[in-house]
């Protein structure tokens, strides 16, 4: 991205959107980066639509296309100033077409280094033509990913000189779901062994939670079968003396075996966090190793919970009576004789006067 000239326009993203899907609307903003002398100007006529009728950004490339010239040369992205969790769906919509036949490329990706697409599928070529074309693109995104993010990326450095391409309002839709928890108090359970966690085996046990042992060592996993309405998530809340380890469809997705479960208390609130689901039948393993005076295993329903739950349980002060909000633009200073003025915890005496600054042998900079 180094020496690129960067511009940014405003496009109106209308549009009717289905009221059945969970959506996420663009800002109205869009980028435009193009190296030097790779360059076009970004119009959105008024008289031209798409065939759903709404308004279209236009981009004339206003200067000559050279042999080795790369997509990447020119970028038109649509920032969407959020970030993604791992495992979560998207769905991409827009129409396009340009002036002459051409080629383009875009992807869903971050838009800061290393600029690395969202999922496997975030992306792809297409063949521009004269005539509209409906592009739908969905995709899940491996791992989370920071804000700002290209949603999508069009990279059109190889598209023909003087001529015109045409992007329709980009739709950007969330799929899957967040449920509150499905899971009831009636699990079965194994104490002892190795016990598999992508499958109940035979012989296990019913058991209501929450469950208490006294026994002083060991390990049992516990397990429920629930049925999700839909591909998604689903926020837990979790606690145990004084270890577990969660999995979901055979896989883990939550632990506490570096730590345990620092808190005393044994509430589901311990440890809220969301887990993978598909639409049926799904299984939770949760394997609980006992801590010094026997064990126990709680889980019960929270609130769902988008996003991070982590995150999302940290303190935000917001503006009002307690927090008042700084104005970045005007030079702080610390009034004299505040809680904030340090200056009598050491003398105030002129630059200079200790000498200059040097390494001592145990390596500290020491005057």
């Amino acid at each position: 991205m180094r020496n690129f000239m960067i511009l940014a326009a405003c496009f109106l993203l209308a549009g009717a959107l289905s009221a059945e899907t969970t959506l996420l609307r663009y800002p109205a903003d869009v980028q435009f980066h193009c190296v030097p002398d790779n360059t076009w100007e970004a119009s959105s006529p008024e008289e031209l639509r798409t065939p759903d009728g709404d308004r279209v950004l236009a981009l004339k490339v206003t200067a000559a296309v050279a042999a080795d010239a790369k997509p990447w040369h020119k970028q038109a992205i649509f920032i969407w100033a959020n970030a993604v969790d791992a495992n979560r769906k998207y769905r991409l919509t827009f129409w396009y077409k340009g002036s002459a036949p051409g080629k383009i490329e875009y992807n869903a990706s971050r838009n800061t280094p290393p600029y690395s697409h969202l999922g496997k599928r975030a992306g792809k070529n297409l063949a521009v033509t004269t005539a509209w074309q409906k592009e739908v693109c969905e995709f899940d995104v491996d791992e989370f990913q920071p804000s700002p993010l290209a949603m999508p990326r069009f990279n059109a450095g190889q598209y023909p000189a003087g001529e015109t391409l045409y992007l329709g309002p980009v739709a950007l839709e969330r799929l899957d779901k967040v449920f509150a928890s499905l899971l009831t108090p009636d699990w079965r359970y194994v104490i002892g062994g190795k016990p598999p966690v992508d499958r109940i085996p035979a012989g296990a046990a019913p058991v209501r939670i929450p469950f208490l042992s006294d026994r002083n060592r060991g390990a049992a996993v516990f397990y429920q079968e629930f049925e999700a309405p839909a591909a998604g998530s689903m926020t837990v809340g979790m606690s145990a003396d004084w270890y577990f380890e969660c999995s979901v469809n055979g896989k883990v997705v939550y632990d506490t075996l570096k730590e345990g479960n620092l808190s005393h208390k044994f509430v589901p609130e311990d440890h809220i966090f969301n887990i993978p689901v598909v639409k049926g039948k799904n299984l939770v393993a949760v394997r609980v190793v006992s801590g010094s005076k026997g064990w126990r295993f709680i889980c019960g329903k929270v609130p769902p919970v988008e996003g991070n739950p982590e995150l999302a349980r940290l303190f935000k002060p917001e503006a009002g009576e307690k927090y008042r909000p700084v104005d970045d633009s005007r030079f702080l200073e610390i009034k004299p004789g505040t809680a904030l003025d340090f200056t009598a915890l050491a003398p105030r005496v002129p630059a200079g006067s200790y000498g200059r600054v040097i390494i001592s042998p145990d390596g500290k900079p020491v005057f």
